[in-house]
């Protein structure tokens, strides 16, 4: 279980050391996972020609809308918005700031999502995958389909908080866990559901966000092992 407490066997790290770690341990294996984006985004929109078959599990949503869940789709998507990750995210480091009062710390969920935001936003602009060809029920979005950012960002915040809820009692990280991922995958549903993304964009929004919530956790190296026994 070290991997999960990791942070009570790292030092206070320097600035520059958190910024060095940040570089080499997050920027750098990050930029290995947008190719691999860019990579799956080509496939599709070249040699798979936009993948246009993925149409048809929008197009079945689309048959069964009601009210009801148009409303709560709207809503799910809202939160897992950039507005909504962002914002979420700046309460989320202050709060982890307040209680650990340790600033490296606290730069987790901040660190997650701007490794999940950088692969998305490149990828995305350099794809330019068509939405499906339904009715849109969200609103505009400045990105294109690939990959799916809600479901990226989302996953990775709410993959940190799990991680750092590890020391809760039983039950309550039991909650903690199965409420943020009940959470992603209605979130994911609600963007096939609105017609804003494919089945292959969410898969590889989850991707993205298990692999940047663990480049995040992983920015500092803990101390050596010889020091951890003391």
């Amino acid at each position: 279980m070290s991997w999960l407490h990791r942070y009570d066997e790292i030092d206070r790290p320097t600035v520059r050391g958190a910024i060095g770690a940040i570089g080499s341990r997050g920027i750098l294996p990050m930029l290995g996972l947008l190719t691999v984006n860019l990579v799956i985004g080509f496939i599709i929109t070249h040699p798979g020609d936009g993948w246009r078959w993925e149409d048809s599990v929008n197009k079945a949503l689309q048959s069964g809308r009601t009210p009801l869940m148009d409303a709560l789709t709207r809503g799910a998507s809202a939160i897992g918005s950039a507005p909504g990750n962002i914002g979420g995210c700046i309460l989320f480091m202050a709060v982890v700031s307040w209680i650990t009062r340790r600033w490296w710390v606290a730069l987790l969920p901040g660190l997650a999502l701007s490794l999940e935001a950088i692969v998305h936003a490149v990828t995305s602009t350099i794809v330019n995958r068509d939405r499906p060809a339904v009715e849109h029920l969200d609103a505009a979005q400045p990105t294109a389909s690939f990959p799916s950012g809600h479901v990226g960002a989302t996953l990775a915040q709410l993959l940190i908080l799990i991680l750092l809820t590890q020391h809760l009692p039983q039950r309550a990280k039991a909650i903690i866990a199965g409420a943020s991922l009940a959470f992603v995958a209605f979130l994911g549903f609600s963007r096939l559901y609105l017609g804003m993304h494919h089945g292959s964009d969410v898969t590889v929004g989850i991707v993205n966000g298990i692999v940047c919530a663990a480049l995040a956790w992983n920015y500092l190296p803990r101390r050596p092992a010889a020091r951890r026994a003391l």
